[in-house]
């Protein structure tokens, strides 16, 4: 639908550049066209937003739904921020000819724009549900994906996925993925304080949070709740995975995650991770999307009907940054996200946070992470475990409690 395309020779980007799309509604038609041969859909757009060849590119407090294939996709761009948007059953193409395999958010084939060592990428505050891979491909279908670096690089350049609430959708949470016939690692990925619920629906076998040839990458604070029957993930889905091809990860580090559904944390990781103080219990939820539960059929197809996102229901307590209406970027995500607040303070997740700032010791990374790990989802502050708690303790996942 809308589309910024820029030229890149692997050194300098020309053409459009630092551009701003804040608070559209985008609907692209696909989920609610009329089927032809096949049932295939009629018309309807590939892509909300799409990013080719570009840099300086922002997509905050955005709706985009009903689209063949991703809400927003960056190719060979850098310097892209997607804050604040909800994107809501994406992916519906059955098989139609022209769309691709992609996620809901992926960012790939990732150059550098420049040598700066901190952030460069950020998906945070995001809400996506209801993604599913329908291509032909039938691939991916993930909430989020950072993928392949760009051309015949090694390496990738640093990216934040933090405080995303990721549920119900074909693929995987969050994905991190390299290539490792090219040696092409994903690396220098911080996903932080996110909230995984009833993912992989569609896709067997992989990890809720899944890093592929993965190399100097931080997973830390996350919340993984797998739909489980019995004790049993369906779809044989993971907590957190380094599959297929473990031994080409390097140095991938896990911190303070909490999992649910599975009697394990870890599946297939490298000699060179490190699971540190993990935790795992029900992390108590005040009232999320009802999933069946089961081992078998309907599992596989309720990313089809996953409840949206609803503005208004429930609401937001008048303590948190929603009610002020301060800022348009926080509209998308406020007072959705009620159902995922955790119950009270016996919840596993309560206070259970490490700053990130402390896992580096780079000045640049420790910089851009600080204006941004501070809050939650809806602009909540968070305080830092080193100091006595009082009433905002840093809890796990993506919403702070009050």
């Amino acid at each position: 639908m809308i589309y910024i395309h820029g030229t890149y020779d692997g050194v300098r980007f020309s053409g459009p550049q630092y551009l701003a799309f804040l608070g559209l509604n985008l609907d692209g038609g696909v989920g609610n066209a009329a089927a032809g041969s096949g049932g295939a859909p009629i018309g309807g757009a590939a892509t909300g937003f799409q990013c080719l060849e570009s840099v300086g590119v922002v997509f905050a407090g955005n709706t985009v739904t009903n689209t063949g294939g991703a809400g927003i996709s960056a190719v060979a761009c850098d310097y892209v921020i997607s804050d604040h948007n909800l994107i809501y059953h994406n992916g519906y193409n059955h098989g139609a000819t022209g769309y691709g395999p992609t996620s809901a958010i992926t960012y790939n084939h990732i150059p550098w724009a420049d040598t700066y060592s901190g952030i460069h990428n950020v998906i945070s505050n995001n809400i996506v549900a209801g993604e599913v891979d329908q291509s032909t491909a039938h691939t991916d279908g993930n909430g989020i994906i950072l993928d392949l670096p760009y051309g015949t690089n090694t390496s990738t350049p640093p990216a934040l996925i933090l405080n995303n609430l990721v549920y119900g959708n074909g693929g995987d949470c969050i994905a991190i993925v390299g290539n490792f016939m090219t040696s092409q690692y994903q690396t220098n990925a911080w996903v932080v304080n996110n909230t995984c619920y009833a993912n992989n629906l569609d896709q067997p076998g992989r990890g809720a949070i899944t890093a592929q040839v993965t190399g100097n990458s931080f997973l830390v604070n996350n919340i993984v709740f797998l739909l489980s029957s019995g004790g049993v993930p369906v779809n044989g889905t993971t907590a957190f995975d380094q599959q297929p091809n473990n031994t080409a990860d390097a140095n991938v580090s896990y911190y303070n995650n909490l999992y649910f559904g599975t009697s394990s944390c870890c599946h297939q990781f490298s000699a060179s991770s490190s699971w540190k103080n993990g935790i795992t219990g029900d992390p108590g939820f005040v009232l999320p999307p009802y999933f069946y539960p089961s081992v078998a059929s309907p599992y596989d197809s309720q990313y089809k009907n996953v409840p949206p996102p609803l503005p208004g229901l429930p609401s937001s307590p008048s303590t948190s940054m929603c009610s002020t209406n301060q800022n348009i970027l926080w509209i998308s995500t406020c007072d959705i996200d009620s159902g995922f607040w955790l119950k009270s303070s016996s919840s596993p997740a309560y206070n259970q946070s490490i700053d990130p700032t402390t896992l580096t010791a780079d000045p640049n990374m420790q910089m851009s992470l600080r204006p941004m790990i501070y809050s939650d989802i809806n602009g909540n502050p968070r305080s830092s475990p080193s100091k006595t708690c009082a009433r905002n303790c840093w809890d796990l996942g993506a919403i702070q409690h009050f």
